[in-house]
């Protein structure tokens, strides 16, 4: 649970979800193609499998409301809220994925990406840090 308690500071006082977007919907439109597609269905899918508590679930959507909510007041276009679907389904793998402990390395690149104030999408390089350890890394920092 400490994991996820750290998620939950980072992302309510750390990190920023204004990405300063020129067009939100070619933004999104890159993370409909492959390669960010097909990785990112494949994590879903790998960690979705992974048994997860009522509690811990109850977090996930804790996370993923505040996630949504924070996305949607620091982006101000008529997209704001897809963006923030996107945003919060990203959280949502990437708290499931340190609930189970994951060392799936994409995933972690995800969350370096939010770390570095961008959003993420395209080819995302794995980068060799395990999510849980990545949580206590300072922000913007490349690990590629």
């Amino acid at each position: 649970m400490k994991d996820i308690n750290r998620l939950l500071i980072l992302c309510k006082e750390e990190i920023t979800l204004n990405f300063n977007l020129n067009n939100i919907n070619d933004a999104l439109d890159e993370r409909d193609k492959k390669p960010f597609d097909s990785n990112w269905v494949s994590c879903y899918e790998e960690i979705d499998s992974k048994l997860i508590t009522h509690e811990e679930l109850k977090l996930v959507n804790a996370l993923r409301k505040i996630i949504f909510l924070k996305c949607y007041k620091e982006n101000t276009s008529e997209e704001s809220g897809e963006l923030s679907e996107y945003v919060s389904d990203d959280f949502e793998l990437i708290a499931k994925a340190i609930i189970t402990r994951s060392e799936n390395h994409w995933v972690s690149s995800l969350l370096n990406e939010y770390k570095k104030g961008n959003f993420p999408r395209g080819d995302l390089k794995s980068i060799p840090i395990k999510i849980n350890d990545l949580l206590n890394k300072p922000l913007k920092m490349d690990y590629i």
